[in-house]
């Protein structure tokens, strides 16, 4: 079942027993060991993926800081879906992840079919909680930028010749 759920971070991109499990974007590796404990995996694209507290959080990093958090529940159903997360899980993760203390999360409407999205008040950052597979993605803006650039430079190559 783990094989699924590392499958599944691999192919779209972490709450509350003791101390609260909230991803923070801008940490280097050895503060997320800290705050998740060891590495479950590495993903060969350089992602490293923690099981803490009933949740997989994947962490990608850019120039040694995470910037893209990508976290779901551990917990799945008979049909290999895994557990919704609660508005209160999903404030709380966006909450943690929002930069500074006077930055908010805006909801936005555009765009929303199957999907919640959140953009930060300074627009440094953006989220995204997908319905159908109950992950929340949250990012910087230059990491979005550059996944952009990079599926762009992926479809050039693949249609080149056409």
């Amino acid at each position: 079942m783990r094989k699924q759920v590392v499958g599944w971070v691999l192919i779209s991109c972490s709450c509350l027993l003791v101390e609260p499990v909230y991803g923070r974007i801008g940490e280097d590796l050895k503060q997320c060991k800290k705050r998740y404990g060891p590495v479950f995996t590495k993903l060969e694209d350089g992602d490293f993926v923690f099981l803490r507290a009933g949740y997989i959080v994947s962490l990608e990093f850019y120039k040694g800081k995470v910037e893209c958090l990508f976290v779901m529940k551990e917990a799945t159903d008979v049909l290999g879906t895994h557990e919704e997360m609660s508005d209160d899980e999903i404030r709380l993760f966006l909450k943690a992840n929002r930069g500074t203390v006077k930055n908010r999360w805006i909801k936005i409407e555009k765009f929303s079919f199957m999907r919640r999205n959140w953009r930060t008040t300074d627009g440094s950052r953006r989220a995204h909680y997908a319905e159908q597979k109950h992950g929340l993605m949250i990012m910087t803006n230059e990491s979005v930028k550059r996944r952009l650039a990079k599926e762009k430079a992926e479809t050039k190559e693949r249609l080149r010749g056409f």
